[in-house]
């Protein structure tokens, strides 16, 4: 049977709106965010993120290794923007857990399944790394805090900083290389203060062609333990190196400067 002009199309316009539709439905989905690290004691938030208000209920699993201090607080959100002429918008709700950290270990946080609509969706899951305590410096004052800060673990010091609450490494990713091949130079901070500024000079490396590699993570830290102390970490500088010459040749210091605040007593 051959299918006239008219027919082809209506049935091409049909089918068109059909995977618009779909599309649509699917696009909405449930965002699990959380912190990757914390330190056994300390309190974190947890959010589920559904790109839509029109969510009617939420389930969620036990949180191994943590107390529910608080929740599920709901918060919803929407914007409205417009380009060249066409108005576009997004709408999410946010559910909110306050949770305190109980156990040490790596501990899976449940997924969350959410009704919207008709449809049930449910969001992946995330694992949290719970350090133990510190060992010096109390943090009796982390509470309620940002994502940023949370993820940063810093903290305002009462008195003086010394060596071990703030400094930087340098790391080769390997020692032994021939002439023109690559190695890479890693500076990576370590902090237990809240940093405000860091800079520095490029290095002078004689005997090297040196290029520095895009940090595309903005220093943002992350929680890591070290010699028995919770640190917030980020790299810093990294630099691809070729070495121009043969024989011994030496990666020299260099001086950050760092601006930290500081809670006067």
């Amino acid at each position: 049977m051959k299918l006239d002009d008219m027919s082809f199309k209506r049935i091409y316009i049909l089918l068109t709106l059909l995977v618009a539709t779909v599309t649509g439905t699917f696009a909405q989905t449930v965002r699990l965010q959380a912190p990757s690290a914390c330190e056994k004691g300390a309190r974190i938030t947890v959010s589920y993120i559904v790109d839509t208000n029109d969510v009617k209920d939420i389930h969620v699993g036990e949180f191994t290794g943590f107390d529910v201090l608080y929740g599920p607080a709901t918060s919803t959100s929407q914007s409205f923007s417009m380009l060249n002429g066409k108005t576009t918008q997004s709408a999410s709700t946010t559910f909110t857990y306050t949770l305190l950290a109980r156990e040490e270990g790596e501990h899976r946080l449940p997924a969350a399944r959410v009704q919207v609509g008709s449809k049930s969706i449910s969001s992946s899951t995330a694992t949290i790394n719970v350090l133990p305590a510190s060992t010096t410096h109390s943090s009796s004052n982390q509470s309620s805090q940002s994502s940023q800060q949370r993820q940063s673990q810093s903290r305002s010091y009462n008195g003086s900083i010394d060596s071990d609450d703030l400094f930087i490494t340098a790391t080769l990713s390997k020692t032994r290389v021939f002439k023109q091949e690559a190695v890479l130079l890693t500076y990576k901070l370590y902090t237990l203060v809240n940093v405000r500024q860091l800079s520095n000079e490029m290095p002078q490396l004689d005997g090297f062609h040196c290029q520095e590699l895009e940090n595309k993570s903005q220093h943002s830290l992350k929680y890591e333990r070290y010699k028995g102390r919770n640190y917030g970490t980020t790299v810093w500088r990294q630099y691809v190196l070729f070495p121009q010459k043969s024989g011994q040749l030496t990666i020299p210091s260099i001086s950050f400067d760092a601006e930290v605040e500081v809670i006067n007593a």
